[in-house]
C-alpha cells in the first residue's frame, strides 16, 4: 500500500495514480485503510480565481488547479465516499477575490470553508491599504479596521516578488499605485 502524500508526488500524480490502480486503497489525508470503499480527501489550498490565484498560490496556475479540481470532481462520481472540501486563507491580497471563491465552490458544489490570516503580520486583513479597504463591505467588523500598512505591506510584497522573481503587477491590475490610501 502507498501513502501518496508523502511521497512527494504533485496533486497531478496523486490523481494520475489512483486512477491507474483497479482498486485503490489511498487515503489521501496520509492515512491508508485496508477497506478500499473508504476515501478521504481535504483539497486545503482555494485562495483565488485566475490571476488573484496564480499570484497567491505561485507557481501553481489556476488552469492546471481547475483541471485538477474536475479529476477530483470526476473520482467523486466513481468513488462515492471520496469527500472533496476546499479551504481558504484570507489575506489582504485575496480578500477582493473572497465573494468569487465562496461562488465557485458553490457552483462546483464543494464545502468551502475560510479563515482570516493572522501571519505574516503585513497581510493581515485587518489593517488598511487598497486591498482591503475596497473589500471592507465584506467584512466591515474585520477588514481595514487598523492602522494603514501600506509601506509594511509595500515592503513584504516587494521581498516576496523579488524571491519569486515575480511582480504583482502582471497579476492584478491597480486603477492607482497600490499603496497609497485615498
Amino acid at each position: 500500500m502507498k501513502n501518496i502524500k508523502n511521497s512527494g508526488c504533485a496533486e497531478s500524480e496523486m490523481i494520475d495514480y489512483i486512477l491507474d490502480k483497479p482498486n485503490p486503497r489511498v487515503c489521501l489525508s496520509g492515512q491508508t485503510h485496508s477497506d478500499s470503499r473508504y476515501w478521504d480527501l481535504f483539497m486545503d489550498s482555494f485562495d483565488g480565481i485566475d490571476n488573484v490565484h496564480d499570484y497567491v498560490r505561485w507557481p501553481i496556475k489556476w488552469e492546471k488547479f481547475t483541471k485538477t479540481i474536475e479529476k477530483y470532481k470526476k473520482l467523486q462520481e466513481q468513488y462515492k465516499l471520496l469527500k472533496l472540501d476546499f479551504w481558504t486563507t484570507v489575506s489582504c491580497l485575496n480578500v477582493g477575490d473572497l465573494p468569487n471563491i465562496i461562488e465557485y465552490a458553490k457552483n462546483k458544489n464543494i464545502p468551502h470553508a475560510w479563515a482570516f490570516l493572522n501571519t505574516p503580520d503585513a497581510l493581515n486583513v485587518k489593517y488598511k491599504n487598497n486591498l482591503t479597504t475596497s473589500a471592507k463591505h465584506i467584512a466591515p467588523d474585520k477588514i481595514a479596521i487598523a492602522e494603514d500598512n501600506s509601506n509594511q505591506l509595500e515592503l513584504f510584497i516587494k521581498r516576496q516578488d523579488y524571491i519569486r522573481k515575480i511582480n504583482i503587477n502582471d497579476y492584478f491590475s491597480f486603477d492607482e499605485n497600490l499603496f497609497s490610501i485615498n
